[in-house]
């Protein structure tokens, strides 16, 4: 089956070029919001002080973008693994907030990647925002594994080092702390609460480790909600172990913290055995 994931734009996994050139805005300024739609919270940046200044993004299956369609909506160009095509952003009609900037729903399977920039000259339509993207991989299996489970461990224990609620487990520390979830299954996502105090976190994957994510979350969630912090598809099937390290960096003495509530493990469909002639 194929199951829908949903990259909201603070996601670690996005990529913004250069950083300085995009800022986040929020709709609704309101303590009280209860609805969880990502329209409220968008990264946005304007052709006029920054340029063609790009976001980009990889994964394993098919895509969608979503941003913001509004008068001040300009034109912007689309790579997709090195296949470009422009777009001419607001072309009339009512405003959007949920708008599908991009679709390609027909791409095979497999390894992809996307970046957009904004190429908008028009001092009337400089802007290119970004809601969400949502993509969709091949799994037979998925199952939640909530940040309680007994199939994670956090290190190190004692008190004080890994806070609990409801919600998730969290670090607000300096000192270096790892979650390690064991899992059976050809890939994992790991979702957890991202905010103006969250630090750039490492991931391994039995044994590998992969690049310094950092989160793009500048201004306070209006509720709190899960991101997805990292994925992986395109494992063999079989037993995995996944860390998880906090890794604040001397740039700022605030974001120093890592949240996790759960993660997802997908696996190849289950055949049940055929009986003997």
């Amino acid at each position: 089956m194929l199951v829908n994931t949903t990259v909201s734009h603070v996601s670690p996994l996005l990529s913004y070029v250069p950083r300085s050139a995009w800022y986040e805005i929020a709709l609704v300024q309101n303590a009280a919001a209860t609805e969880s739609s990502p329209d409220m919270h968008y990264h946005a940046t304007n052709a006029s002080n920054a340029g063609s200044a790009s976001v980009s993004f990889s994964w394993w299956g098919k895509g969608e973008v979503y941003g913001g369609y509004q008068p001040s909506l300009g034109p912007y160009k689309v790579t997709l693994d090195e296949n470009t095509a422009e777009y001419n952003g607001y072309t009339g009609g009512p405003s959007q907030l949920s708008f599908e900037l991009f679709s390609a729903s027909d791409l095979p399977l497999g390894k992809h990647s996307i970046s957009i920039v904004n190429t908008g000259s028009n001092s009337t339509r400089p802007i290119l925002d970004l809601g969400y993207l949502v993509f969709e991989t091949q799994a037979g299996n998925s199952t939640a594994i909530s940040h309680n489970s007994t199939k994670c461990v956090w290190t190190p224990q004692g008190v004080g080092a890994w806070n609990i609620d409801e919600d998730s487990h969290h670090v607000c520390k300096l000192n270096r702390t790892q979650s390690l979830t064991s899992y059976s299954g050809t890939g994992i996502a790991v979702y957890g609460q991202l905010d103006t105090n969250s630090a750039p976190f490492s991931v391994s994957i039995d044994g590998s480790t992969h690049s310094s994510l950092k989160p793009n979350a500048v201004l306070p969630p209006l509720i709190n909600t899960t991101t997805l912090l990292y994925i992986k598809s395109n494992l063999l099937q079989g037993d995995h172990e996944l860390w998880v390290n906090n890794d604040p960096d001397s740039i700022s003495a605030t974001a120093t913290k890592l949240s996790i509530s759960s993660v997802v493990v997908f696996s190849d469909a289950v055949v049940a055995p055929q009986p003997s002639p």
